[in-house]
């Protein structure tokens, strides 16, 4: 069943792992804010696994924000 076919109140939960990902476009970050649009409790939108690299794009972008994210801290 294709994405389009779900109504909007059908999800509920959205949790995505970006572990593998290295770069994500303007068009990845587009993808990303329809499906946090896509679900009643903003709540219930996860990102997993997040890579230092992509994690910059989301908090240069503002959307580390929109999202809830915090750039986690090493401390050595």
């Amino acid at each position: 069943v294709g994405f389009k076919e779900y109504q909007k109140d059908d999800l509920k939960e959205i949790t995505l792992d970006l572990k593998d990902t290295v770069y994500i476009s303007s068009a990845g970050l587009r993808v990303l804010l329809i499906l946090y649009k896509s679900i009643p409790d903003k709540e219930d939108f996860h990102l997993e696994n997040i890579p230092d690299d992509v994690m910059d794009i989301l908090d240069i972008t503002g959307f580390a924000e929109i999202f809830g994210l915090k750039k986690s801290v090493t401390q050595g």
